[in-house]
């Protein structure tokens, strides 16, 4: 047993905290700026997308390794 799931879970671990930290600084700096609510329910929707996305790599990569 490897006991890791190599660049497909990396590459998935990318992804989700790239997607966190970005949706943090976007919250930040719209705070910040004013953005209206629709503005923002745009960003909260892409980071949602982004978090799927995650899934779906930490799943293949996960399945990849059985």
């Amino acid at each position: 047993m490897s006991g890791g799931i190599g660049a497909e879970g990396r590459r998935a671990s990318l992804i989700i905290v790239g997607t966190a930290l970005i949706w943090m600084l976007i919250q930040s700096v719209g705070g910040r700026q004013g953005w209206g609510p629709e503005l923002m329910l745009v960003f909260d929707a892409l980071a949602l997308a982004g978090f799927i996305w995650g899934a779906v790599a930490v799943t293949r990569a996960w399945r990849g390794k059985e």
